[in-house]
């Protein structure tokens, strides 16, 4: 919701996954984009198909959460 909010979505509380994702891609740097693209499918495919995302996959979302560090 912080980063939803930080990229000016409007309404971040009750934006969609894919409402976030596009307002993120608009407005901050392409790293964060692609990192927040990689977390959102990520949580889709483990809220909603019940997959959590493999070992591997895991450690490349927390690697990638650095992106989103900057000014709020």
């Amino acid at each position: 919701m912080r980063l939803g909010a930080r990229a000016g979505a409007r309404d971040s509380e009750s934006a969609t996954e894919l409402e976030c994702l596009r307002a993120i891609r608009r407005t901050q740097a392409e790293a964060a984009g692609a990192a927040f693209a990689a977390l959102t499918h990520a949580w889709m495919g483990a809220r909603y198909a019940h997959q959590p995302p493999a070992d591997a996959e895991f450690e490349a979302l927390c690697a990638g959460f650095g992106a989103f560090e900057g000014p709020a």
